[in-house]
């Protein structure tokens, strides 16, 4: 899933180099400058939007693309009478919860059955 917001952790700039070099002290056995070293890696990751991925704020979107697959299995598994349903849901931004997606396939179901008495 491409992150499109700036502001996101997600966020990777196109510009963003995959090599960058970290701007700080190097961690060595030599010296005791693991603080050194902890204190600059930190504020490269504030700098980069990146330190909750490393104090715990950013939460796995574990069930968010659970959700998102059970969703989509679910869409695809209609008949082909139903086919205008899937692709309309599949179409809203913000996507719906997958009982929201259950409701709208069950409310165009009781309506084309009570079309067809």
């Amino acid at each position: 899933m491409a992150e499109t917001d700036p502001n996101s952790p997600y966020y990777l700039h196109p510009d963003h180099p995959c090599d960058e070099n970290l701007p700080m002290a190097i961690l060595s056995k030599e010296e005791d400058n693991y603080f050194i070293w902890k204190n600059d890696f930190l504020a490269f990751l504030r700098s980069k939007n990146k330190i909750g991925f490393i104090d715990g704020t950013i939460k796995k979107r574990v069930k968010e693309a659970r959700e998102k697959e059970q969703r989509y299995a679910f869409l695809m598994g209609l008949n082909k009478g139903l086919s205008y349903v899937r692709t309309q849901t599949m179409l809203m931004n913000p996507p719906p919860s997958l009982n929201r997606a259950y409701a709208l396939v069950d409310q165009a179901e009781s309506m084309m059955i009570s079309i067809m008495r």
